[in-house]
């Protein structure tokens, strides 16, 4: 009988069933994660994606998994259901952004029933577990890719997919949400966050086994997508992973591997300048894209914004030498239009800094807006944010509003000529030849019908990697 059901839900942007059953493909690693952690505390799981089919809830008991903001709306849809099918049910809600929530307003938007999941307390009182949940950087997923149909683990290895190697970031860039360095709002210490990566045994096995899982499948290339914040932060780890991977190609010959992953700027000069021979073993092992987190173009957006590089010089450099010194493919990640940093000759020199790095090195743009105010970020702590935050609360449907690849709504830019100007400047750089970023529009015109439907089919399908 199963304990629990883990449930990854139909991305935003997928077309009804109705229309297309298949949703978008791209294996959910971090439900992974967890399905793994609770077989090995001997807990019985069922794991569903409904990109692939709607789930019929046979559970009573759900793990869902929130891949950011946006999807407050399909976790409460998701609740809905349950509630309608049982009299007594109970939902886990998972993902970096249930962290960002207040206790009350977790409590606001998901009710009674459901549970932070994040907090393995919570899972273990939950699921009566004798023992501590192994830590996610102690498991191997195998056992939970094992219960991955062939025809489902082949349409994930046909896709670019998410490995699992590392989480947290050192540096405290203000407009971020994920696990990284940061201010508390109530004591105005820093809390220092360092990058934890999983144990090289677990990195060897899983990856050996998704390698012979593709073999056997006749997947011939495997895209991966590096989860690590900040590649480059951690040069001794990095070292130990390259290497493994080299070893374990040799070993899967038939079946190729191209990476991809982030970094900030200032990891990878200083490895470049300290421990080159890191990058360069990246690189055999199958390294051919880093997204620089470049962020603005000037030295005061760099400043407020809490970059670790100081001038847009530095980036110039970064891009010059993956392309140059190592062959990459370097992209240009600028996530900019912060409200009450940008100005309109800011936007300007972004937008003309990343059209420069595509033309002079062939840098990919990858444009995002900045939205100030999102769940985990500093800008959601802030008493100013406070009317923001009730906004959202009350009607849930506009967290997508705070997706980095929707253009600017008044709920995220207020000032009717700034959004303008961050609108024009994104939809500028998204026209570059290269752009990577498939943008979509604000669900905002909640009170017009036609509109948003008007809204909702021109997002459908444009699937951000």
């Amino acid at each position: 009988m199963t304990d629990i059901l883990l449930l990854q839900p139909r991305h935003i942007y997928a077309p009804d069933y109705q229309e297309a059953s298949i949703g978008h493909i791209y294996m959910p690693t971090s439900l992974l994660t967890v399905c793994a952690r609770l077989l090995a505390a001997g807990v019985h799981v069922k794991i569903e994606d409904e990109n692939i089919s709607r789930s019929e809830l046979s559970c009573p008991c759900v793990g869902v998994n929130l891949v950011g903001s946006p999807y407050v709306a399909s976790a409460r849809m998701i609740l809905h259901r349950l509630r309608v099918k049982y009299n007594n049910f109970t939902v886990l809600l998972g993902g970096q952004v249930v962290s960002g929530f207040r206790e009350e307003e977790f409590a606001s938007l998901f009710g009674r029933a459901s549970i932070n999941g994040n907090r393995d307390s919570n899972i273990k009182s939950l699921l009566k577990l004798k023992s501590p949940l192994p830590e996610p950087e102690q498991t191997s997923l195998i056992p939970a890719y094992q219960y991955i149909e062939d025809h489902v683990m082949s349409m994930y290895l046909e896709n670019e997919f998410c490995f699992f190697l590392s989480g947290g970031c050192k540096y405290g860039c203000l407009f971020c949400a994920a696990h990284h360095t940061r201010r508390d709002i109530l004591t105005g210490n820093t809390i220092q966050v360092r990058e934890a990566y999983r144990s090289q045994r677990c990195i060897e096995d899983d990856l050996s086994y998704l390698m012979a899982r593709a073999a056997a499948l006749r997947v011939r290339q495997l895209k991966v997508y590096l989860s690590n914040l900040d590649l480059f932060q951690t040069p001794v780890q990095l070292k130990a992973f390259a290497e493994t991977v080299v070893a374990v190609r040799n070993r899967y010959s038939s079946v190729g591997l191209s990476m991809r992953g982030l970094s900030t700027v200032q990891s990878f000069l200083l490895a470049h300048d300290n421990c080159p021979e890191v990058i360069s073993l990246m690189v055999t092992a199958g390294l051919e894209r880093v997204g620089f987190g470049v962020d603005g173009a000037t030295e005061e957006v760099f400043r407020r914004t809490k970059k670790a590089q100081q001038t847009p010089t530095t980036c110039v450099r970064a891009i010059q030498t993956a392309r140059e010194t190592y062959g990459l493919t370097p992209e240009t990640l600028m996530v900019f239009g912060h409200v009450g940093v940008d100005t309109e000759d800011s936007l300007r020199a972004a937008c003309s800094f990343t059209e420069w790095a595509m033309e002079r090195f062939g840098s990919l743009p990858r444009p995002h807006v900045a939205k100030s105010v999102i769940p985990g970020n500093e800008g959601w702590r802030e008493e100013s944010s406070r009317q923001l935050r009730q906004r959202l609360l009350e009607k849930p449907s506009l967290f997508q509003v705070l997706d980095f690849t929707a253009t600017p709504s008044p709920l995220t830019h207020s000032d009717d000529r700034f959004r303008d100007a961050v609108t024009q400047s994104f939809l500028k750089i998204c026209d570059l030849p290269g752009n990577v970023t498939q943008y979509v529009l604000p669900e905002w015109p909640c009170d017009d019908h036609q509109e948003l439907e008007r809204v909702r089919a021109f997002n459908k399908g444009r699937y951000d990697l």
